[in-house]
């Protein structure tokens, strides 16, 4: 049959198989810790009183533990349990084994330092070292063994404590956390027993109290999201190799046309051509019929001929200074005409 703590052990082991993906704490998260503690000091804290050894039972408590991330391993810690109260036993004397000669109260906060191992696990391991500050107080002392009204006073004390834990991830922030520290504390302890009308100090020495601590608690992680990974793009595919250049097509006057859309082929070299090969600068040549071979001079007109000719060329000025508002111009004309074409005989009909 397995033991109590290898059964814990299993479970644990379990509870972080079967958790889903958690986040690590980063550098600025706060890690709240709330659970129970158990403090149980030294089996022999002051020897020598009343022929026997002064005892402080061990106590359980709530606690809190608040940790700031200084990095994604670095935490600083504040651990606080509430108040524990602890009978003073007498053992090993001639009264009996054990005899309860009164009580005291201890508060012993520690204020430390963590290295968190495995940061990215769901099971994330730390060591850590830090100062214990212990107040005690009221302090009760009673029994057979104690004069009647005698009081007890235990000094407050300062020790370094050391500390090993766990954190065991369940989800993205909530965690179980399983820890033991211990407290190297020392401290000064004297009683006041009544004589006459006063009281004698009576020293009893140093106690070493040197408590364990053991806990369980749940976690929570406070901080902000962490901002996912940016996907890394991919490289764009490489562009398309470029289509083959045309095949070169028949030029047989070099102008740049193709011989099937050359409208004027045997273009001479260096011409300037247009789409269809033909030259952009071209000579026109106007043939009359007396430039043709064999012919002579134009025929002369008679007066008749000519006052026809000279009719309509007055006619064709007159209207073309008219129609572009140049009514001085087109008066002129009349007039040229009427002192310049006198011997010409008018048609019948003609406007003067």
């Amino acid at each position: 049959m397995l033991s109590r703590n290898r059964l814990l052990i299993h479970l644990l082991l379990v509870l972080a198989m079967c958790a889903p993906g958690v986040t690590p704490a980063e550098d600025g998260d706060w890690l709240l810790r709330a659970g129970v503690h158990q403090i149980n000091p030294d089996k022999n804290n002051l020897p020598g009183v009343l022929g026997g050894n002064v005892v402080l039972d061990k106590d359980e408590t709530f606690t809190i533990d608040a940790e700031y991330m200084l990095t994604r391993n670095i935490g600083a810690d504040l651990f606080v349990p509430l108040y524990t109260s602890h009978d003073l036993q007498l053992k090993n004397t001639s009264l009996g084994n054990s005899a309860k000669i009164g009580e005291t109260d201890l508060f012993a906060p520690i204020l430390g330092l963590n290295w968190h191992f495995n940061v990215d696990g769901s099971i994330r391991p730390y060591l850590g070292v830090g100062v214990n500050w212990s107040d005690f107080s009221g302090e009760k002392v009673s029994g057979p063994a104690v004069p009647a009204n005698s009081r007890l006073e235990i000094d407050q004390a300062w020790g370094l404590a050391g500390r090993a834990g766990v954190d065991i991830g369940t989800s993205e922030r909530w965690f179980l956390n399983l820890d033991v520290r211990y407290v190297d504390l020392n401290t000064d302890v004297e009683g006041r027993v009544p004589a006459g009308l006063g009281f004698t100090t009576v020293p009893f020495g140093e106690a070493t109290i040197d408590p364990w601590i053991y806990g369980i608690a749940v976690g929570y992680r406070f901080g902000a999201e962490k901002p996912l990974p940016e996907p890394v793009a991919e490289e764009p595919p490489p562009p398309p190799p470029p289509p083959p250049p045309p095949e070169k097509c028949a030029d047989g006057d070099n102008d740049g046309v193709c011989d099937t859309d050359d409208k004027c082929p045997g273009t001479p070299a260096g011409t300037r051509v247009d789409s269809v090969g033909c030259p952009l600068s071209q000579t026109l040549k106007v043939l009359f019929d007396f430039d043709e071979p064999g012919r002579g001079n134009l025929p002369a007109v008679d007066a008749f001929q000519a006052g026809v000719l000279l009719e309509v060329l007055k006619d064709l000025l007159y209207q073309a200074y008219v129609r572009r508002g140049r009514l001085q111009q087109s008066m002129m004309v009349r007039r040229y005409f009427a002192e310049d074409a006198g011997n010409v005989t008018p048609l019948p009909g003609a406007r003067s």
